[in-house]
C-alpha cells in the first residue's frame, strides 16, 4: 500500500519521470503480491460467514440489491487504501495535538485508563462510547481545530 501510494506520489510531483514507473513497480512488486494475498485473507475470511454476521462494510454492499461477489473484491482493496491512510493521518495528528496538550493528554489518559483495566480491554463498543473527552479530543483535532479541547 505504501510502496503504491509512494510510486503515484512520485509521479504526480515529476509526471516527466513517467519511463521509470515500470521499473518502480517491478521493485514493489513483492510488496504489492503480500497486499494482495492480505487483502484476499481478509474477503475469504469475511466470506465464509454470513453477508448479515456482523454490521460491517461486506454486510452492507452484499445486501439486498447490493454488489456482486465479483465486485467486493475491487471495493474491498478501495476501501483497505482509503481507511489505512487517512486513519493514519487521523491518528497521528490527534497524537501531535495531544503532545502539544499535556493537560488535555492527562485528562484523556485519565478517562481511558479509569474506562479500561488493560489495553485489551480496549474494543469498539458501549464502554468505549463512555469516553466522551476522548471522543471530543478526536473531533476536535481531526476536524481541522486544532484548539485546546480543555473546554470539553
Amino acid at each position: 500500500m505504501f510502496s503504491s501510494t509512494y510510486i503515484n506520489n512520485f509521479l504526480y510531483t515529476w509526471p516527466f519521470q513517467g519511463n521509470v514507473a515500470p521499473v518502480l513497480r517491478w521493485v514493489g512488486s513483492k510488496k504489492a503480491h503480500m497486499f494482495r494475498q492480505a487483502v484476499q485473507k481478509m474477503i475469504t475470511a469475511r466470506t465464509s460467514q454470513p453477508a448479515d454476521a456482523k454490521p460491517d462494510f461486506y454486510a452492507s454492499v452484499t445486501g439486498e440489491g447490493g454488489l456482486h461477489q465479483s465486485k467486493v473484491w475491487s471495493e474491498a482493496l478501495f476501501f483497505v487504501l482509503a481507511g489505512g491512510s487517512t486513519v493514519a493521518t487521523a491518528m497521528v495528528g490527534t497524537l501531535f495535538h495531544l503532545s502539544c496538550h499535556p493537560d488535555a493528554y492527562d485528562r484523556v489518559a485519565t478517562e481511558v485508563r479509569g474506562t479500561f483495566s488493560s489495553a485489551r480491554e480496549i474494543q469498539p463498543g458501549a464502554k468505549l462510547a463512555t469516553c466522551t473527552y476522548l471522543r471530543a479530543v478526536i473531533k476536535t483535532f481531526h476536524c481541522g481545530r486544532p484548539r485546546d479541547p480543555t473546554g470539553y
